[in-house]
């Protein structure tokens, strides 16, 4: 390894994943589970419709400052976002019974995945959340998020996703290739 290597300042691209509970089978259980319920109540959108108002914000270097959360000041709020995607997943359970002692099969979820050179604090789960708002209150206006991601006001986004959603899945230190 090089000595002049540093893992987060040599990447050129990260790779988020953002889990969304679409209809839980699971009894909520834990702070984690309830808060993601809470914030996500009445937010039944499709992944076609949350792919679709991805799709605008990909390959050109965009201002997000409305999308970051405690930024530095005169920190650069500038990324691009390389690949992005939902599709529907089912996230299966183990073991687990519901109350009536009869096992669970698991639950229906929206994986949405975020590829870019970079990231603000707390941009994915601000991304996430304000997605869900455009898809279901605009399904027909795919650049919904792209004007409320880039507008520059935080007002017009939503409250950051819960963080028990979020994962991060990898960072390459090559140029981005997409695989699709």
């Amino acid at each position: 390894m090089p000595r002049e290597f540093h893992a987060t300042f040599s990447a050129h691209w990260r790779r988020y994943v953002y889990l969304l509970p679409v209809r839980s089978l699971a009894p909520s259980t834990g702070q984690g589970a309830g808060a993601l319920r809470s914030v996500l109540a009445g937010a039944d959108v499709s992944a076609e419709a949350l792919h679709a108002q991805l799709q605008p914000l990909l390959g050109e270097e965009r201002d997000y400052s409305a999308l970051g959360r405690g930024l530095p000041k005169k920190k650069s709020t500038r990324c691009t976002l390389l690949a992005a995607s939902a599709r529907p997943v089912r996230l299966a359970y183990t073991g687990a019974t519901d109350a009536g002692g009869g096992e669970m099969i698991g639950t229906e979820a929206v994986r949405i995945e975020v590829v870019a050179d970079r990231f603000l604090r707390k941009q994915i789960r601000t991304l996430v959340g304000t997605a869900i708002i455009a898809a279901r209150d605009c399904p027909d206006e795919p650049r919904e998020l792209l004007a409320r991601a880039c507008g520059g006001r935080a007002e017009d986004t939503a409250p950051p996703a819960p963080a028990i959603g979020l994962c991060f899945a990898e960072a390459g230190y090559e140029p981005f290739r997409c695989l699709d």
